[in-house]
């Protein structure tokens, strides 16, 4: 009797562990998956930092070139402007040495006639033209326009004058260097001087007469 139930105890103790070593823990193995679970998100994590870091790299170049660019905007601007007036100056310098190209020549059948005759109407001519002060008139009738315009210069008109005292030709001529180009004061002058009637002259040929013009302020 004691040795059969010997035989059902072991047989149990046999039975018992085999079905301890079947059983699964649901805990362990749902910490498992967990765990698997957070490396994969870990890993996700880390992959959109070096993303973002990545991201954030090319925004700071970004930012860096746009700085940049606003800095070579602005130079680029002040260049132009500079520039301009560059070319602007030599625009000028241009058309002066055009018009200096151009001065017409005494010819020697103007100068044939008596030095001293012809002289003295030159000098004659030249104080009508100083006494109607058409300079000064010109200079004031722009600067009513544009106040704060400054006037230096000078510049030299070429009238040729017929035997009847009228007036064939005229031409303004500045220099290359402190010359004289506001072109609303020299077309005043020319309509100054166009509208004065000369007297005739001693000659039965045109006569080339030049009068300077200077500004000062």
């Amino acid at each position: 009797m004691t040795l059969k139930v010997l035989l059902i105890l072991t047989l149990s103790l046999s039975q018992l562990n085999v079905n301890a070593s079947e059983i699964k823990i649901p805990k362990e193995t749902i910490g498992i998956k967990e765990i698997e679970a957070f490396k994969k998100e870990l890993k996700y994590i880390k992959s959109l930092k070096n993303q973002y870091i990545k991201k954030g790299k090319i925004l700071n170049q970004l930012t860096k070139e746009a700085k940049e660019l606003l800095k070579a905007k602005k130079k680029f601007l002040r260049k132009k402007t500079h520039y301009q007036d560059k070319i602007q100056k030599f625009q000028n310098i241009k058309n002066s040495k055009t018009l200096t190209d151009k001065v017409p020549k005494i010819k020697s059948q103007y100068r044939k006639s008596n030095d001293y005759i012809t002289s003295q109407y030159i000098s004659r001519i030249r104080k009508l033209l100083i006494k109607k002060d058409i300079a000064f008139n010109c200079r004031n009738l722009d600067n009513k326009k544009f106040p704060a315009r400054s006037y230096k210069g000078v510049t030299s008109s070429y009238l040729t004058i017929d035997s009847k005292g009228k007036l064939l030709n005229l031409k303004f001529v500045s220099p290359i260097k402190n010359g004289f180009h506001n072109k609303n004061i020299l077309k005043c002058l020319s309509k100054q001087i166009t509208h004065t009637k000369f007297p005739k002259p001693p000659t039965d040929n045109p006569l080339l007469i030049m009068q300077p013009f200077l500004f000062s302020s």
